[in-house]
């Protein structure tokens, strides 16, 4: 529908150009000034061609009916030069069909009153030839026209089909992410339930409980892209409750956020508690070393999190899900990945986040 109001349009509108210039210089030459000759050529002009449209439109619906519509856009300069060459000849046949039926009958009304050749001396053929010439001329020009907006529409077209394409790449890519996450998360919980029952840890079954509330969570959110902030934090506590029953004191978050985007402002479930995750996992966690994670707002744009660099000698064996996962789901469900700045002495992550209003995954 758009494509045909976009030829509608087009055709009006390039029609009234060519019947304004074919017109001027034919004006020119009249040693009068009467409006009624001019107002005719023109009206002539852009009869001529809005016909000449037409005819191109008969020709490539003809064609399209004989020989069947390109199966895909060609791509070869051959191809598309020998599908012009064709189309031009059927609508010459056409058009010059068309003309030739029409003109026999109209001869002595144009040659009287003089408003397309301004020659009533020419002979038939010689007016036949001239009125041949400039239909053809017209022709062309239309069909150069029309070829070079089919081209326009055609790149757009590709434009939004790459565009579904990336975005269904991305949507199976995030599946991907998210069947990854909970392995993820439950090999990291159960390395640390496995440290706590080794020691004999009094808050083991604290540590237990905890964990079955996160994965209510996981299954009540398993289908959610995006979760509130509010319930990011509510979860994020009861991981930092599993984390300081392994470390006591030798752990300390500190949260501030505003109360203003609690519920305003979104972004991927537990992004918070893998950033802290990853934190704990590669950093000296001990009472000569006590870890301190700050997490924080920046207006309704981002949350922060940081913590005091203190890397392990021996860092563990990472699974590559990590930071990486982060960033491409941020990338995909907010626009724009995690920005990530290390210093001497601390590691900062910036999480994207995403307002209610601009969620299209709602």
């Amino acid at each position: 529908m758009m494509k045909k109001k976009i030829d509608y349009r087009v055709a009006l509108i390039s029609s009234l150009i060519i019947a304004l210039i074919t017109s001027v210089n034919r004006i020119a030459t009249l040693s009068y000034h009467d409006w009624y000759p001019v107002f005719f050529i023109f009206v002539l002009n852009f009869s001529a061609s809005i016909a000449c449209w037409g005819v191109v439109y008969l020709a490539e619906y003809i064609l399209h009916r004989t020989f069947g519509r390109p199966k895909q856009p060609m791509t070869r300069l051959s191809k598309i030069i020998r599908y012009q060459i064709i189309k031009f000849i059927a609508s010459s046949i056409i058009g010059l069909g068309i003309l030739l039926t029409a003109t026999g009958s109209m001869y002595s009304f144009f040659i009287h009153h003089d408003p397309f050749l301004f020659n009533a001396n020419l002979a038939f053929d010689q007016y036949l030839t001239i009125a041949g010439i400039r239909f053809i001329t017209l022709i062309i020009a239309i069909q150069m026209i029309k070829n070079m907006f089919d081209l326009l529409a055609e790149r757009q077209r590709i434009l939004v089909e790459n565009e579904k394409l990336k975005l269904a790449t991305l949507n199976a890519q995030f599946q991907s992410l998210k069947q990854q996450l909970n392995p993820h998360f439950l090999f990291n919980s159960l390395n640390t339930l496995k440290s706590m029952v080794k020691s004999n840890d009094v808050h083991a079954e604290a540590f237990v409980l905890r964990l079955s509330e996160i994965y209510r969570y996981i299954l009540q959110n398993q289908h959610n892209d995006l979760v509130s902030i509010r319930e990011e934090l509510n979860i994020l506590q009861a991981y930092i409750f599993m984390l300081k029953a392994r470390f006591e004191d030798s752990l300390t978050v500190n949260i501030t956020i505003d109360e203003a985007i609690l519920d305003s402002c979104l972004l991927p479930p537990f992004t918070m508690q893998l950033l802290i995750e990853n934190a704990t996992k590669h950093n000296i966690v001990s009472q000569a070393k006590p870890l301190c994670i700050n997490v924080y707002n920046i207006g309704s744009d981002r949350i922060v999190v940081k913590n005091s660099l203190q890397p392990k000698r021996n860092t563990e064996t990472s699974t590559g899900v990590g930071l990486e996962n982060i960033h491409k789901r941020c990338t995909y469900l907010c626009g724009r990945g995690i920005e990530i700045t290390k210093t001497t002495g601390e590691f900062i992550v910036e999480i994207p986040l995403i307002t209610k209003n601009e969620n299209r995954y709602s």
